[in-house]
């Protein structure tokens, strides 16, 4: 006859919460301080405990469950990274198409005289100038808007995403809820009445 599953103190399952600075405690995992802490989604007495953020990316310590608007911002992070990537080298070839067409627009305005009417001269610098200006325009506001993302947005939409620790690390996080558990019947024993025998109290003949 199988023996009845035994119901966990608390679930796998934890949610981001931070703390004021002042209120930072020893990480779970490598005892430094952190503001940051774990904390159970569900079940009756919560467990919780203070993690190092470099530990919640690690996938030895836990799977991260991105919520849906976590998901979506960690897509368009990568969207404007890339667009960042591609601004950048449109003003580095026009920054270098601007040093051949200096010489070119030179020769030009020396040799116009004698091209025929419907030819005209080398795009000038100021022109060139005019698009790189245009290019870092643009790329000021993707970077502006990332900063945000990162600074702002992420971190908000970081809170509800769930953690699932690995096995060992739930499994210490269990023990350790047991032994306060048993910690604390171990107390509440000693101050029962009858635990000590009482001393005697005949008088001594």
């Amino acid at each position: 006859m199988s023996q009845p599953q035994q119901t966990l103190p608390f679930p796998n399952s934890y949610q981001l919460k931070q703390v004021a600075a002042a209120d930072a405690k020893s990480c779970f995992i490598c005892y430094k301080f952190t503001p940051v802490v774990l904390i159970t989604t569900a079940g009756g007495t919560p467990d919780f405990f203070y993690a190092c953020k470099t530990h919640l990316s690690d996938t030895n310590f836990a799977t991260i469950i991105h919520n849906e608007a976590h998901t979506k911002n960690l897509k368009q992070v990568e969207y404007l990274q890339g667009e960042i990537t591609k601004v950048k080298g449109w003003i580095a070839e026009e920054e270098d198409s601007k040093k051949g067409s200096l010489k070119d627009y030179a020769w030009s305005k020396l040799t116009w005289s004698s091209k025929p009417l419907e030819e005209k001269p080398a795009s000038s610098p100021e022109s060139k100038d005019a698009k790189i200006l245009k290019f870092r325009q643009n790329l000021g506001v993707l970077e502006a808007e990332l900063k945000e993302l990162n600074d702002k947005t992420l971190p908000a939409s970081q809170k509800k995403n769930t953690y699932l620790l690995v096995a060992h690390i739930y499994r210490a996080r269990l023990q350790q809820r047991l032994k306060k558990l048993e910690t604390k019947k171990h107390y509440q024993s000693l101050h029962q009445e009858g635990f000590f025998p009482s001393a005697p109290s005949n008088k001594p003949v």
